[in-house]
């Protein structure tokens, strides 16, 4: 992908933002610098969290999805934990596990109170900063995996779903 010379000026061609899975995230922008991390791209952290910001000026609707969802809340100062570690039961590396949504919730809304995911995680959700909050996440593990803020969806602004 050829970026242009301000990432921002993306959404200008742009009805809304999905950011996407990939590598994790730099621990430096949570506040944890030489944490445990793979496969960093910090070209990629900074043109995802400039086009949060940006199309949350633009009051754009932003759907974040693992990656994705773990980059709207650094964005917004939640924390993440940097290394799960192949011992917890969120690292699923074949299957899939159920998780469980907020009564009520945007995401209840659209998969139910509970679905199955899949998940390969080496960062999770910690804190998911003071604009957010949990509405799903796995009972045993109390890590969330969907963030919502007021009545939108893993988005600052514009209801994804509402």
């Amino acid at each position: 992908m050829i970026l242009p010379p301000r990432p921002s000026d993306l959404l200008d061609v742009l009805d809304a933002v999905v950011l996407a899975g990939g590598a994790d995230i730099d621990p430096g922008l949570y506040g944890r610098p030489g944490a445990p991390a793979d496969g960093v791209d910090r070209d990629r952290d900074r043109v995802e969290t400039d086009l949060v910001r940006s199309a949350h000026c633009r009051g754009m609707p932003v759907l974040g999805v693992c990656r994705g969802a773990q980059i709207l809340a650094v964005t917004y100062a939640g924390t993440l934990v940097s290394d799960l570690g192949e011992d917890k039961p969120h690292v699923i590396v074949q299957g899939f596990h159920p998780i469980e949504a907020q009564s009520g919730s945007i995401l209840s809304s659209i998969l139910g109170e509970t679905a199955l995911v899949n998940s390969l995680h080496h960062q999770a959700l910690d804190s998911p900063g003071p604009s957010w909050r949990v509405t799903a996440g796995r009972a045993t593990s109390r890590r969330g995996c969907g963030v919502g803020r007021r009545r939108r969806l893993a988005g600052p602004r514009g209801p994804v779903a509402s």
